[in-house]
Parts: C-alpha cells; structure tokens; sequence
C-alpha cells in the first residue's frame, strides 16, 4: 500500500491567482483557495523557489479559474518552476485546450472531470459539457502529456448520476490510473450536502476497481467510518485517517509512504 502525506512544508498547495476565482463553484466558493499559499503577486516561481529552499520536495500549483473555467497559470514562470532541480509538480490547467511545450516536463496534471452536463452547470457554473472535458483529454493524449483524472463520486446531491459512464469512457482512453473523490462538507459555505450511500460510493469503487490498474483515493473526501473502511480497494490513498491507520496496522499492511500528492 502507497500512503501519500504531503504537508505545507514537504510539498504545499500553490494558489497562482491567490483568493480569485471568476466560477465559485458551489461546493467551494474560494474557500480551498484561502488555504493555499498566494502566489498572485510574486508569482509562482518565487513561491515554489522559497518552498524548495526550505525543503520542499515539490507543490501542487493550481488557482482560481476564469470564466472559461480555465486555471490562471502564467506558463513562463511555470518552464523557470520546472528547472529546479529535484523538484516534483503537480498541476491543475482547469478546463483548458492550451498545451503549452512546459506541460511536458511536470510531473503531472491533474484533471477533474465532471461526471455529468449537470454538474458543469449548475455546479462548476460554466456554459459548457462534459464533452468539452473529454476534448481536452484526447488532446492530452495526442500530446503525450502525462495527466491523472480526478472523479468526485456522489458530487450531485449523493446521487449516483454518470460516474460509471464516465469511468467507463475515461479507462477506454487511458486505464493507468484515477482519483476518486467524495464530496465533503465545506465549512461555512450553504451549499445542499447529501452524503452518498456508502452502498452506492462502494459500487463505483468497485466498477472502477476492474478498471484501472491503479486506483488512488484523494483527500478530497467524505472521511466517514464506513466510507474509510473500503481502503482496501486502493493501490494509493491520500492523507490517510485514523481509521484506515488502525487497519493498515491490523492486517499487518506492507507501506510505503511518500510526502507528495498521490497522483504524483
């Protein structure tokens, strides 16, 4: 089993356009870009230079996104991050048909990927499809660009709408490896949270258990007892909780851990 534990000091989160988003999504309302470290002003280069000098292995670089749904990310100043030496990232492009050369020389890029029109809509609040979506993972794959999707099952009020669907489509293309996500509570923000049935969270996991080689769970998550007791589907899992320690210790689980983002 793969543990990934990345910190602010081993491997931060990176917020290229600090606090602003143009979609404030209705899960999110910018509330995840306050946690990340702002790189608005100095930019990111800078903030991934001071996080290398005081020992970090490498960052997860996203941001807010314009009214397109595209991550602000200055690409220049991305190919000078990518020069330091030893230095793993992980990038969030948001919804974007730009493939800049820089792409080729980060660790990954990390995608989500809706799993309905619904969900871009109302959710992600942009003019756009799913398809749209698909789009840029055939052009990821025409460019050879390593990226790692990221599915949040259950996102549309618990229920259990295209996940497999678009599991189904995601492992036609490419079955090396997904995130699977689940929805979890955001502090303060009143957005319509309904749990999924740990049944039906479980009956994805399954699904897509048969159909990727590996199979990662984010620490985006629902961190709930009988959720956590599915670990053992996994080949990675993210931020681990109490639970899942108490069980890998139990069965006497071989681990190797690693301070960076699981998909990574």
């Amino acid at each position: 089993m793969e543990i990934y534990v990345p910190s602010s000091t081993s491997f931060p989160s990176i917020s290229s356009s600090g606090t602003f988003c143009h979609l404030n999504c209705e899960y999110c309302k910018r509330h995840y870009l306050s946690n990340m470290i702002d790189a608005s002003h100095d930019g990111i280069y800078y903030a991934c230079r001071k996080a290398y000098e005081n020992g970090a292995i490498g960052a997860l670089i996203s941001g807010g996104s314009d009214s397109k749904g595209r991550v602000l990310i200055d690409y220049a100043d991305l190919k000078k991050v990518t020069q330091i030496k030893n230095f793993s990232v992980n990038v969030h492009t948001g919804l974007t048909h730009d493939m800049p050369d820089v792409l080729h020389h980060v660790k990954c890029v990390s995608l989500d990927i809706p799993p309905s029109d619904a969900v871009v809509k109302n959710i992600y609040h942009l003019d756009k499809t799913q398809e749209d979506y698909f789009d840029m993972v055939e052009l990821y794959e025409m460019s050879r660009i390593r990226y790692v999707p990221h599915i949040c099952i259950g996102i549309e009020g618990g229920k259990i709408k295209g996940e497999i669907d678009t599991l189904e489509r995601l492992a036609a293309i490419n079955n090396n490896m997904v995130v699977l996500l689940s929805l979890k509570r955001t502090p303060g923000i009143p957005f319509t949270f309904n749990k999924i049935m740990t049944r039906s969270y479980e009956n994805v996991i399954k699904e897509a258990r048969e159909m990727f080689k590996c199979l990662c769970l984010g620490c985006m998550r629902d961190k709930s007892k009988d959720k956590e007791m599915l670990w053992h589907y996994f080949d990675r899992i993210a931020w681990p909780s109490s639970i899942i320690k108490a069980e890998l210790a139990r069965n006497e689980s071989t681990i190797t851990t690693y301070k960076t983002c699981c998909a990574v």
